[in-house]
């Protein structure tokens, strides 16, 4: 069964579906106690993440999956960034149904009433805390082959355009189809002895048609949130403040916002407010919280037998922090755990 849709004066042909059974479908739920555990149970995606938000981490993901189409639920207690890509050649839309303020997509600010769309393209991602997602992701084959092509794409939608209210609405029933799908006992993975009723292939046919119509509707109609030019620049600042930040921890030099400002060639102002949309946190802030984060790695590492045991004081130097007692208080403020319990529980994925 296929679909043809006018966008822009252009037929836009989408590729045939395969026949769909129940057996094609597949659904998983997942939770996590730390943010790489929930990177590497979903799998699917090349995203690395990074724990922004304090507190213990908590995350769950629920996804259905049918042939050359994901639809997913995330949630994650803590404020997140996601960075890498979908795959190649994917197309992504996701909306943010809960969250404790804005979030950021490649230096762009969004909010409730935007919906995130990918295509092709790198992605750096900031959730709020208390962050909600629900989202679809389409492979490649279920794509346009003909007609218009779809652009590079890794922007916020504006919520005002029809197409991204409609995207909107059917990223939400897709939401709920998955969840009554994953009730039947004939789905791997779904609730057995609990079978829905929404059984009709002919259906499922149809509702995966218009999810591809109005993904590409969206992307090629609907204008993106602010001045993508003006992001790309404030998320290209904040990647060489980083970086210029990670390398004088490595070489063991001390850091001064006036001076890294300097050398950047911006003022303080503009290095924060770019930090502040990107990041929700100021330069230093994030530089606290990504090193305590990769002395987690350490940990957690040295936990699973994958590297030489070492003192924690010598992990705690190792990535920039020279008071162990400072180092102990910020670690558990911002992971909720001591780096000695991270260091004597092994790791280990929550798959439920």
């Amino acid at each position: 069964m296929s679909s043809t849709s006018c966008l822009a004066g252009a037929a836009v042909a989408a590729a045939p579906l395969p026949p769909w059974s129940p057996r094609q479908a597949h659904c998983r739920r997942l939770q996590a106690q730390d943010v790489d555990e929930h990177a590497q149970a979903i799998g699917s995606w090349d995203l690395r993440y990074d724990q922004l938000g304090a507190g213990r981490f908590q995350a769950g993901f629920f996804e259905l999956r049918l042939p050359g189409l994901q639809v997913f639920a995330e949630h994650t207690r803590q404020a997140v960034r996601q960075r890498g890509s979908l795959g190649q050649g994917r197309l992504g839309a996701a909306f943010m149904r809960r969250g404790q303020g804005e979030g950021s997509c490649n230096g762009q600010a969004f909010g409730h009433g935007e919906v995130l769309a990918w295509h092709d393209a790198e992605l750096d991602l900031r959730t709020p805390d208390g962050c909600q997602l629900a989202g679809v992701v389409l492979e490649p084959d279920l794509l346009p082959s003909q007609g218009l092509a779809l652009p590079r794409l890794s922007q916020p939608l504006s919520g005002q355009a029809a197409a991204v209210r409609r995207l909107h609405r059917l990223v939400l029933d897709s939401l709920v189809l998955a969840r009554r799908l994953s009730h039947r006992a004939d789905v791997p993975g779904g609730a057995v002895g609990r079978a829905a009723q929404w059984a009709d292939a002919l259906a499922v046919a149809q509702w995966r048609d218009d999810l591809v119509d109005a993904c590409v509707a969206a992307v090629h109609r609907a204008p993106t949130v602010g001045d993508p030019l003006r992001a790309q620049r404030r998320a290209a600042l904040v990647e060489r403040a980083c970086a210029r930040m990670l390398a004088q921890v490595e070489q063991q030099e001390s850091i001064s916002q006036v001076a890294l400002c300097q050398a950047l060639g911006t003022s303080v102002r503009n290095l924060a407010y770019a930090f502040q949309t990107v990041l929700g946190l100021s330069p230093l802030a994030w530089l606290r919280v990504v090193r305590l984060g990769e002395a987690r790695r350490t940990l957690r590492r040295m936990a699973a037998g994958q590297e030489a045991p070492q003192s924690i004081y010598a992990v705690a130097t190792r990535h920039g922090f020279w008071h162990l007692g400072r180092f102990a208080v910020e670690y558990r403020q911002q992971f909720g755990e001591r780096p000695s319990d991270t260091l004597g529980r092994p790791a280990r994925e929550r798959i439920g």
